[in-house]
């Protein structure tokens, strides 16, 4: 009797480990989806195909801690995150003419960054 006892008490604490996992998966990608939310608001738009290819996904591991990933798949995604011959820009180069390039618009990282917060907050009330 009291090994069947501790054997419901087992049960009752891995149902409830099991259940604060199942609500931190869902913290995880409410966060996620919110952040490709903002990321879509504020990436600067020509032809749409980089606001388009902005998303997030499962990350499959051999660990009980659930992972994902925001990503997206255009080449041109980091130059328009961070620019393209920054320090330069508006400098004669040695052909004598003016160097061009295209300053910053970061869109990617400042979601990432805000919503990290607010997933802290999330997971402390759980």
């Amino acid at each position: 009797m009291t090994v069947m006892n501790d054997f419901n008490g087992v049960i009752a604490i891995l149902i409830k480990k099991r259940n604060d996992a199942l609500k931190f998966r869902e913290a995880l990608s409410l966060t996620a989806t919110k952040i490709v939310g903002e990321q879509q608001q504020v990436v600067p738009v020509d032809t749409s195909r980089l606001k388009n290819s902005l998303c997030w996904e499962w990350i499959q591991n051999n660990t009980l801690r659930p992972k994902l990933k925001i990503l997206t798949e255009v080449k041109y995604a980091k130059a328009v995150e961070f620019g393209t011959f920054q320090k330069r820009i508006g400098e004669i180069g040695k052909s004598g003419k003016k160097i061009t390039g295209m300053a910053p618009r970061p869109y990617f990282y400042p979601p990432i960054r805000h919503n990290t917060e607010r997933l802290k907050e999330r997971v402390k009330r759980l």
